[in-house]
């Protein structure tokens, strides 16, 4: 039972680090200041809680006094940009004028792609605008402008200038005048103009992920594993057996993610096996006491918790995870055999089938991503209760493979 509190306390620990993310701020003066931000979405500056390496609690940074920020691997840069303030950027919403309104506005600006032709968006409360800067002319970040409008009445327009401005400013030379004719404002569509743009020009460019317009992200997935299991019980008059054996499991898992968070809700439904035999014995002059255990258990297993990943190389890597088993045995054979000789003479002998129980256990598990699909993981559930009325228990390590579908 030590080791349980101990493995708790460690997950604990795992769920504190787990709201913090390395990073760092660049001062006004070009000091460089590396330490932790708490979890939040890091476009929002005003959110933003620092502790550096030498501090002890965290506090909010203050907007005159820091020019470059980074953290969870994006880096944000503070510009001076003509903003349009006239609304209608964020969809459903629109407008009462067509024209955009622009107003000097010193802000932070997170860089999508660094290159010869520079990508970068703006979140202010639920506007997102993008902007941008081409280094083959002497033209500031400018904003890519797009709103929708009331045309008249409920009638909702929406003024594309973002188009022509593409088509201006990061047309490739063979690419046709019509290639950014239906081209969407979102990070995603403007993240491939902007890389073909750079590449066509001979220029390398690292595009980084698409950030989701949902607030949750729904995957799912399969998992299969196979390790070694070990079962022990406790007959009376203090003597114990031990049968050791395999585990197998497969099934499938469905994962809720939360944007912003390295938090995330699982749930598993999984088909487990796991088996073993075991043959022990101890002298008692003038006797000697032998028994045996053989396991067979089928079980469903449904597991409800949460994970938390923890990045490497900015990118998530490690992960670990806690979770309720609840536990249906489907099919099962257990016998446990006692016997007592003196010399060679049998004295007595007695076998005894066993029934596993339903049950709710801890399961805990730890592992890493290989890439965006595939993850190698190791679970433990430890020393959990079979059976109703003996003193038997089972404890699994398994080594598991996750392959995510969606």
């Amino acid at each position: 039972m030590k080791h349980l509190y101990l493995l708790l306390s460690l997950f604990c620990v795992s769920i504190a680090l787990c709201q913090e993310t390395s990073g760092y701020y660049v001062s006004t003066n070009g000091k460089r200041v590396e330490g932790y931000f708490k979890e939040t979405n890091y476009a929002w500056f005003d959110e933003l809680k620092f502790k550096s390496h030498d501090s002890k609690e965290f506090a909010h940074l203050n907007f005159d006094d820091v020019s470059e920020y980074g953290a969870d691997g994006r880096k944000f840069i503070k510009e001076t940009v003509q903003i349009d303030k006239s609304g209608g950027t964020n969809v459903g919403f629109p407008a009462n004028s067509k024209d955009p309104v622009f107003e000097k506005k010193v802000v932070f600006l997170e860089v999508l792609i660094d290159s010869y032709a520079s990508l970068y968006v703006n979140l202010e409360g639920s506007n997102k605008r993008f902007f941008y800067k081409v280094k083959s002319n002497a033209k500031p970040i400018k904003q890519l402008v797009y709103k929708q409008y009331y045309v008249s009445g409920t009638t909702v327009g929406a003024n594309n200038m973002f188009r022509q401005q593409l088509s201006i400013d990061v047309l490739c030379p063979n690419a046709s005048a019509s290639k950014f004719e239906n081209i969407s404002y979102s990070q995603s569509a403007l993240e491939k103009a902007f890389a073909e743009f750079n590449q066509c020009n001979g220029f390398d460019v690292k595009v980084a992920e698409p950030e989701s317009d949902n607030p949750t992200t729904i995957s799912y997935g399969v998992i299969a594993g196979v390790g070694i299991a070990s079962t022990y019980g406790e007959v009376p008059g203090g003597f114990s057996v031990v049968a050791n054996g395999m585990a197998y499991f497969a099934g499938g898992e469905a994962i809720v993610k939360v944007r912003y968070s390295r938090f995330s809700l699982f749930g598993k439904l999984l088909l487990q096996k796991f088996d073993g035999k075991g043959n022990n014995q101890r002298y008692l002059v003038p006797n000697t006491e032998k028994n045996s255990l053989s396991v067979d258990i089928t079980e469903v297993n449904v597991n409800l918790g949460a994970r938390c990943t923890f990045p490497v190389a900015e990118k998530e890597r490690f992960f670990l995870e806690a979770s309720m088993q609840f536990a249906t045995p489907v099919s099962n054979t257990m016998t446990a055999t006692f016997t007592q000789y003196t010399g060679s003479t049998l004295n007595g002998s007695s076998t005894y089938v066993l029934k596993p129980k339903s049950n709710i256990w801890l399961n805990l598990g730890a592992g890493a991503w290989i890439n965006k699909k595939i993850a190698l993981g190791v679970y433990y559930t430890p020393r959990r209760s079979l059976f109703v009325a003996n003193d038997f228990r089972s404890t699994t390590v398994v080594g598991g493979l996750k392959y995510i579908l969606k």
